[in-house]
């Protein structure tokens, strides 16, 4: 048994680094490239030919590598075989005993549908045995192209630990759910699924006795019926909501500037009525009138509030600003700590415009300026 120089240690854990900061695999839509870089155990870009050569070194090591080990990133192939074997994968879990995320990619590789199924058949299988071997795992994230519900719930359900849940794709497929008692206590969801896939997502959370209560929200395009399943879950468990993100910002560029519907105005104000114990809220898209949506915000607990809006280039910002400041003079934002405006055009060759920074704005919120919640001026910089 030999050790490994500690100079080598530190060039594997670089080169790591590096490859992961240049985004490979690509980074799911919501996601920094540091956020996985919070421990220096990371490893990733596992396969079964080199999760070989990893227990080989491992084996011929007086270091106990595995041990280090925080974070997993699985990419898997639809054309492909099981990422890993059963085998490996147990070893992973049970030797893996610092574990607390794992990233699953699942590349659109444009298979045909039979052979979808076989993969996530295949995908299914293995979730059961990454649960039993990594009790401790606290953070899953998955990114897809199309993604069945019953793969995801019966990943979730077998982490006992869980408390932040990533879906980064597009659409979720609702099919047949599994006979699943319970899930285990999630507190962070982030998600940029399709509105529909959304919806049919809390649908089958409200179903269950005790759904998680997610503490955090990062969702894209809160829309649809007020008696949507996103609507219902806002209405039902909206109390346990303290940080709320709605992105109606599109990921396609030819839509990124479309205005808002009325629909999802008034989910987005139902979500806001229903969460009395808010306190910080990002609002991406075009957020209009923005006096109307701030009125809808119930809780009297919020210390931040973040505007980043859209629009064509050239568009002139809004003539509210006395009415915003009276707003948030009321007792409601007695805790406000931080406002903040900023305006997006559609040139990426041109920096956002921070609206509540500039001299013309905080001229018209004086109650606002007097309590230091709005950015720095401008001209202060």
């Amino acid at each position: 048994m030999r050790t490994i120089p500690s100079e080598l240690v530190d060039e594997i854990i670089d080169r790591l680094a590096s490859v992961l900061l240049a985004g490979y695999p690509p980074v799911p839509w919501g996601l920094p490239h540091t956020d996985w870089l919070h421990t220096i155990g990371t490893l990733g870009l596992l396969r079964p030919g080199n999760v070989r050569t990893l227990f080989d070194l491992t084996d011929k090591s007086t270091s106990d590598l595995l041990s280090l080990v925080h974070t997993l990133h699985l990419p898997f192939s639809t054309l492909g075989p099981p990422l890993l074997e059963e085998s490996q994968l147990r070893r992973l879990g049970r030797s893996c005993s610092r574990l607390d995320a794992v990233w699953i990619w699942i590349g659109d590789s444009g298979a045909s549908w039979e052979e979808t199924l076989k993969f996530y058949s295949s995908l299914e299988s293995q979730t059961a045995i990454l649960g039993s071997t990594a009790p401790l795992l606290s953070c899953l994230t998955m990114s897809f192209y199309d993604l069945p519900l019953r793969v995801v719930l019966k990943l979730v359900s077998s982490l006992p630990a869980l408390e932040t849940l990533r879906l980064f794709g597009n659409d979720i497929e609702l099919g047949d759910i599994p006979a699943i008692s319970s899930l285990p206590c999630i507190r962070t969801f982030q998600s940029t699924v399709s509105r529909t896939s959304l919806d049919g997502f809390f649908d089958v959370l409200i179903s269950f006795p005790t759904p998680p209560l997610f503490e955090t929200i990062s969702v894209e395009f809160i829309d649809g019926e007020l008696d949507s399943g996103t609507a219902k879950y806002f209405d039902r468990y909206g109390s346990a909501v303290q940080h709320l993100e709605v992105n109606h910002m599109s990921r396609l560029p030819y839509l990124a500037y479309e205005p808002m519907s009325s629909s999802i105005n008034s989910v987005t104000k139902l979500a806001l009525q229903q969460t009395p114990n808010l306190v910080t809220l990002v609002l991406k898209g075009q957020v209009t009138p923005l006096p109307t949506v701030l009125s809808a915000i119930a809780s009297d607990k919020v210390t931040s509030v973040r505007v980043e809006s859209a629009g064509k280039w050239g568009d002139d910002p809004p003539a509210l600003w006395s009415q915003i400041d009276a707003l948030l003079s009321e007792e409601r934002f007695r805790a406000l700590r931080v406002f903040r405006v900023a305006f997006f055009g559609m040139s990426d060759n041109v920096d956002p415009i921070e609206w509540t920074g500039l001299e013309e704005v905080r001229a018209e919120m004086p109650l606002a300026v007097a309590r230091g919640i709005l950015p720095a001026g401008l001209d202060d910089k």
